[in-house]
């Protein structure tokens, strides 16, 4: 027996030897050293990091889910307080605040100090559970190789450089002789970088986006037809026709971001695209990526519909085999395993099941004509991969692209990390795998990743998960990718009607015929997977995976120690997944997942003296205590929590098993439109229930889920305190914020007009931010207000005066609609400007694992930021009340005055200017509408 282990012991390990020549050095994340950027503020600024063979990997790990109590604390360091002498600056030491960045750099990283001074900071550090208080703020912060050195007043920051200084002296001389003498021997040049006064917040943390369909759509390639905000189907036909003139026979005609809303609530079928596409195949996804519309030439590449024998589609037919045998022979190795991928509409149908008059598939609908059997166009959730399947995928140079102009994107707006979630429910499982290794490792390893990134694959490849992790850790050593999540989908989305609820929708027949209990129409019609061919949804919503598969499956991975992340919208769907993760984590519970930390606990536990509080605790309690420390040490997520069966109860549930919500303020403003029709009072009262989660001790990390909603993190902070999009007068006046030859802001999320620009009266389509700005105040003065309420407006705040009719008024700069109020059953569900602020920066970090290494601005931390304009004094000011001032006051003061981006800094080098935006390459400024 002793024998047969040992055989088997040197198996595994010579597999994992084999594992790693696979992918070292072309596919695994080692590579070039930190610090080798590519000159542009893209390359990783740590320092001293050497490329290591995989199964000797010794370089930093930042990605980590906290395993105690002290390394959760000890990312907040103090700042040091000992009085030494003030950092001696050198000759070269300028102020960077007025215009030029500070140089990129050099190889090893930038081995000065850079002291940002003149600032009001929002460290982001989050006050202790118990103690109350609010998050500290500081004047001045210190910089060096990318992280932060020190925070604090600007004496105790020269104190701490002068502290680095001195221990670079004894660095220097080897560690031996005199300390002081060393420290005198050596100058430290420090940089001094004057922030003129601005609001310094920690770089924007978005835990859920959807990187490289984003950024494909950023690039607008041929053929892609942007269907957002088409009106009648004659515009629908008319948009399709124009991206399939750009096309040659048989290419594929893509895009979409349709809603039936804007024409009416019609859904739309193939017929609307046939005739356009002029024999082409078309896929376009509704906006909301849970429904899609196909035409009759690409439900015939998918299998779903009779070919045609036609010479046209023959000649179609021979000229999409090329395409796809180009997106073959750019796929390259997959995962762990290296396997080739392969690509063809007959795969697709592997996980369809032949039912009368169509095909149906398990956790999705293809929908069809009643009177015919055939296919209307329309596919609802896991159908979609029926077509998506036989669609070529672009190859791994434009999806780096992509990246490319996601990051540009993000980095305008504010957001430094993100959390991305693979492509969507749609494409098949391997996709997440192939942008990870053809696509983010090389870019990490060339170090031009624009943004720092965490990666999701799906749970059901799990197992290819657990070799990868022991091979190259959770992280690149440089710092910019880290990996390790896995995604599923229990249910749809509320826009097409496929988010899973306890009743039907109320918009439907059966919510007219059902009984009036929580079951509505019954088990069976509430819930139950759809299938045997009927011509819709469930008038319950959808399952995209059955409860048991779900949980099984989060078990296991549960029990591997990884962290699973669960699409969850629906009341219902929400519910099942906070009990399947519960479940599961009772499970590794009792595997002994969690053995390790429960042992150092209780040496904690006797340390302190507190053996008699423990041998008090019963079985049940320490099994509750542990399956909450369980979860919230993996990071158990569940995406969404957009509505709820019941807002305390829920967020007790969540809180309970330690799980992390990750919901999304963007969609309140989206959907606020469609909640009473589709769920009535009672339901929609209970939708997305922010403060209801942070009163229960949880820590929601608000992310936006672009593309399906635009990048917008300020608009989100906004939503998340208001519950209602920036009214137009307040949007509008943001431009005067902006340096006047800086691009104008786009139209926020769920304002009225989305779309264009600013404001009503010349801020859309005006040439920049200094036009919309004039356009906006000349709009006051034609009101008649006082010189007050015009420097008001001048400062880049919405007078009172004309916030008036905001709750629904039809002035101009009135009402924009989406207000969705307090909450409903008594609750308001309005987050604190100070929440709301956490949510977008520390929480969302702690989601995606990065706790302490972004998402605050602390020792210890990258010197990942955003300088920030107003709310405060003038377009420069940062101060006034917000953030810091009593929260009332604050939030009344965020109300009328939207803050804007000045400029991003990602490890400590600048990447994004509002004033230099327009002059990089000659370029129109990056909008994602």
């Amino acid at each position: 027996m002793a024998l047969n282990t040992t055989s088997k012991a040197l198996l595994v390990l010579s597999a994992l030897v084999a594992l790693a020549a696979v992918f070292w050095p072309s596919g695994g994340p080692s590579g070039a050293a930190p610090g080798t950027g590519d000159g542009n503020g893209y390359g990783s600024s740590t320092a001293g990091v050497e490329e290591k063979c995989p199964l000797g990997f010794t370089g930093p790990n930042p990605h980590s889910f906290a395993t105690s109590k002290k390394r959760a604390e000890g990312s907040a360091a103090p700042i040091p307080h000992d009085a030494v002498p003030a950092a001696r600056t050198g000759a070269g030491a300028r102020s960077g605040g007025g215009g030029a960045p500070a140089p990129a750099p050099a190889r090893g990283g930038d081995g000065r100090l850079h002291l940002f001074f003149n600032a009001t900071i929002w460290t982001g550090v989050e006050p202790q559970q118990g103690q109350g208080g609010q998050v500290p703020l500081a004047a001045a912060m210190l910089v060096r190789r990318g992280g932060v050195v020190a925070v604090g007043s600007l004496e105790e920051v020269r104190q701490a450089a002068a502290q680095e200084a001195a221990r670079e002296g004894i660095s220097s001389s080897g560690g031996g002789g005199d300390a002081a003498a060393a420290g005198a021997e050596l100058e430290v040049e420090v940089v001094g970088h004057d922030m003129n006064g601005r609001l310094l917040l920690p770089g924007f943390v978005d835990a859920h986006v959807h990187l490289v369909p984003g950024g494909l759509a950023l690039a607008a390639p041929r053929g892609r037809a942007d269907l957002h905000g088409a009106a009648s189907r004659s515009e629908v036909a008319a948009r399709v026709a124009a991206a399939a003139a750009e096309l040659g026979p048989g290419e594929w005609v893509l895009g979409g971001q349709w809603d039936e809303a804007d024409w009416g609530g019609l859904l739309p079928d193939r017929s609307w695209l046939d005739q356009a596409t002029g024999g082409r195949p078309a896929y376009l996804t509704r906006h909301d990526l849970h429904l899609a519309l196909a035409n009759t030439a690409a439900l015939q590449r998918a299998g779903l519909m009779p070919q045609a024998a036609t010479e046209t589609e023959g000649a179609e037919e021979e000229a999409v085999g090329g395409s796809e045998a180009t997106g073959r022979a750019d796929a390259g190795a997959v995962g762990a395993a290296g396997q080739q991928r392969t690509r063809s509409s007959s795969s697709s149908n592997e996980m369809a099941v032949a039912v009368e008059g169509g095909v149906d598939v398990e956790g999705g609908v293809v929908d069809r004509d009643p009177a015919t059997g055939l296919p209307t166009g329309i596919l609802r959730e896991r159908a979609m991969a029926l077509v998506s399947a036989a669609v070529p995928e672009p190859p791994a140079a434009a999806r780096a692209a992509a990246v490319a102009a996601a990051g540009r994107l993000a980095v305008s707006r504010g957001v430094t990390a993100v959390g991305d979630m693979g492509r969507y429910p749609t494409a098949d499982p391997d996709s997440p795998w192939r942008d990870l290794v053809d696509v983010y490792v090389p870019l990490a390893r060339a170090g031009r990743l624009p943004l720092r990134l965490y990666t999701h694959v799906p749970l059901s490849s799990w197992r290819r998960l657990v070799p990868y992790l022991m091979v190259y850790g959770r992280s690149h050593p440089g710092g910019r990718l880290h990996w390790g999540g896995l995604k599923a989908f229990a249910d749809g989305s509320l826009g097409s009607r496929t988010a899973l609820m306890w009743q039907p929708y109320a918009d439907t027949p059966a919510a007219d015929t059902g009984s009036s209990s929580s079951g509505g129409v019954g088990e069976e019609g509430c819930g139950a997977a759809v299938g045997g061919g009927g011509s819709g949804p469930s008038v319950c919503g959808q399952r995209a995976a059955g409860r048991e598969e779900l949980r099984q499956l989060a078990a296991a991975a549960v029990k591997a120690g990884l962290q699973v992340s669960v699409h969850a919208i629906g009341d219902r769907a929400v519910d099942e997944v906070a009990a399947a993760l519960a479940a599961a984590l009772a499970e590794a519970v009792a595997a002994g997942v969690d053995a390790a930390e429960e042992a150092e606990r209780a040496e904690e536990r006797a340390a302190q003296g507190g053996l008699a509080e423990a041998a008090q605790e019963t079985e049940e309690a320490a099994l509750r205590r542990r399956v909450r420390q369980l979860g919230e040490r993996l990071r158990l997520r569940v995406e969404h929590v957009q509505h709820v069966s019941g807002a305390a109860n829920v967020s007790a549930a969540l809180a309970a098993a330690g799980l992390t919500p990750v919901p999304n303020p963007l969609h309140a403003l989206t959907d606020a439109a469609m909640l009473r029709p589709r769920l009535g009072a009672d339901r929609a009262a209970r939708a997305f229930p922010l403060a209801s989660l942070a009163a229960a001790g949880l820590r929601p990390a608000l992310a936006s889920d672009w593309p399906v909603v635009d990048l917008q993190p300020l608009t989100g902070l906004y939503a998340a305190v208001h519950r209602r999009p920036p009214p137009p007068a307040v949007a509008a006046a943001a431009n005067c914020r902006l340096p006047p030859h800086a691009p104008p802001l786009p139209q926020p999320v769920g304002a009225a007009g989305a779309g264009g620009g600013y404001g009503h009266h010349g801020g859309a389509g005006a040439a920049s931010a200094g036009a919309a700005c004039e356009a906006f105040l000349a709009a006051v003065a034609a009101a008649g207000l006082g010189e007050a309420e015009r420097a008001e407006a001048a400062s880049g705040c919405a007078p009172e005066a004309l916030l008036a009719g905001e709750s629904g008024g039809s002035d101009d700069y009135g009402g924009s609609g989406g207000d969705l109020g307090g909450g409903g059953s008594g609750v308001d569900e309005r987050l604190g400007v100070e929440a709301a602020l956490l949510g977008h920066t520390a929480w969302g970090a702690r989601a995606i694992g990065l706790e302490g290494y972004v998402g605050v601005l602390a020792p210890g931390a990258r010197a990942d930021f955003v300088e920030v304009a107003g709310p405060g004094s003038g377009s420069e000011g940062g101060g006034g009340v917000w953030p810091g001032g009593e929260p009332a006051a604050a939030a009344a003061r965020l109300r009328r005055c939207l803050p804007v981006v000045l400029r991003t800094w990602l490890d400590g080098q600048l990447v994004f200017d509002a004033e230099e935006q327009q002059r990089e390459e000659g370029a129109a400024p990056v909008d994602a509408e």
